[in-house]
């Protein structure tokens, strides 16, 4: 590791007599890890040095990580500890002029989260420790060496305990490349028909009228005899332009399991680009027209007509239900940071996506968010075992629906 220019402050802090508690626990953690071997399972997906600002040297980034686990800080407060203790800057080889932010310090920790390797430095430093002479109990009584042993088992417990309970991303839909739901899985989807105009309820986040005269209703049919009425603002003037927004819609919906699309009371659909929200005692969700083609393009729209559906039909029966608080409860975390920050909301939609492709979709995500969703909700994943492959997804299926 590249070390920092040293300077009269540095000359000083060599000459002081007493060495802290913290100093000499660093001391310890320098000879006993096995530096040089986790770098070596990072460095493949450590960003390199580009046309952009250059990435801080790994060796630093993993030492900060590393304190960050030794006394469980948060990012906010590591970064802090780098301002404020040399012997800290030291054993990092951070200089105070070039200290790293909380958010990189987030972004290291979720990029060992991306890419599972909590596990692989849970295990390279497992063998390390079994295979040092120096860790082999023996009758001994040089106490410093058993006091490196158990600090090395420490260490490895508290890297594998943080990696595997971090939620692997800030949410389910948007903040990954994942591809949960694909355009090319199985779909009930059968037809779509004009119905009527009519005077509906359309609740939308930017204005207080709830109702609207002269709303575009459609009517969705599906292969397994669901049937859905989508709802388009007049906002839309033509119930062409309207079916633009909805015919995508009434697809995504054709791939939710038979029971959640069957109780699905409704869609509204508005012109605009906000965000999507759900009624879970009304049974319905709002989407908006231009954040409808950014998640097309982004090839988000399955994803969010799921996460939204599970709002619709499934928050009401289980949310607050006894058995989804104690699988909550018994396991080691929350999937993503939104059902971390909003457990009693969000936690169900943003698990229910992830147990969805994993259960019903095996191997089509990464072995190691699969490893990562098993070690984070294993009783979560029992209870959407139940729910999603109790039954056929669609049920009663038909070759043809007329519209």
């Amino acid at each position: 590791m590249e070390r920092v220019e040293r300077s009269f402050a540095d000359l000083e802090y060599e000459s002081k007599k007493h060495k802290t508690r913290r100093e000499r626990f660093l001391e310890r953690m320098e000879v006993l890890v096995p530096w040089e071997r986790l770098l070596e399972e990072i460095r493949p997906y450590y960003p390199k040095a580009g046309r952009g600002r250059a990435p801080y040297e790994l060796e630093s980034m993993l030492r900060v990580h590393c304190v960050q686990v030794f006394y469980n800080l948060s990012d906010p407060a590591m970064e802090d500890m780098l301002y404020e203790i040399e012997s800290v800057r030291r054993f990092t080889g951070i200089s105070l002029s070039k200290v790293p932010d909380e958010t990189t310090i987030l972004n290291f920790r979720h990029l060992l989260e991306r890419h599972g390797l909590g596990q692989v430095l849970f295990e390279s430093i497992k063998e390390h420790l079994a295979n040092d002479g120096k860790c082999v109990m023996t009758n001994s009584t040089q106490d410093w060496i058993v006091n490196f042993c158990v600090a090395m088992t420490l260490f490895c417990l508290l890297m594998i305990g943080m990696a595997m309970a971090a939620p692997l991303y800030p949410n389910s839909v948007v903040s990954n490349d994942l591809e949960f739901i694909k355009t090319s899985d199985q779909s009930a989807f059968s037809c779509i028909a004009f119905k009527e105009k009519q005077r509906a309820e359309m609740p939308d986040k930017r204005r207080d009228e709830l109702f609207a005269n002269n709303t575009f209703i459609f009517v969705a049919n599906y292969t397994d005899e669901t049937s859905l009425e989508i709802w388009a603002h007049s906002d839309f003037g033509s119930q062409d332009r309207a079916l633009k927004s909805v015919e995508p819609v009434a697809a995504a919906i054709g791939k939710l399991p038979t029971f959640m699309r069957a109780k699905l009371d409704h869609v509204v659909i508005h012109k605009g680009d906000e965000t999507a929200f759900a009624e879970s005692d009304g049974h319905f969700f709002v989407l908006y027209s231009e954040n409808i083609l950014t998640r097309i393009r982004n090839h988000d729209l399955e994803e969010t007509v799921f996460h939204e559906s599970v709002h619709a039909t499934l928050d009401k029966q289980y949310l607050q239900s006894p058995l989804w608080l104690e699988v909550q409860q018994a396991d080691n975390g929350y999937i993503t940071e939104y059902a971390a920050n909003r457990p009693e909301k969000e936690d169900l939609a943003e698990s229910a996506l992830f147990a969805w492709a994993i259960l019903v979709h095996p191997g089509r995500l990464p072995d190691s968010i699969v490893e990562h969703a098993h070690g984070i909700m294993p009783n979560r994943l029992a209870f959407f075992e139940e729910l999603f492959l109790s039954k056929p997804n669609f049920s009663q299926v038909k070759e043809e629906t007329k519209c």
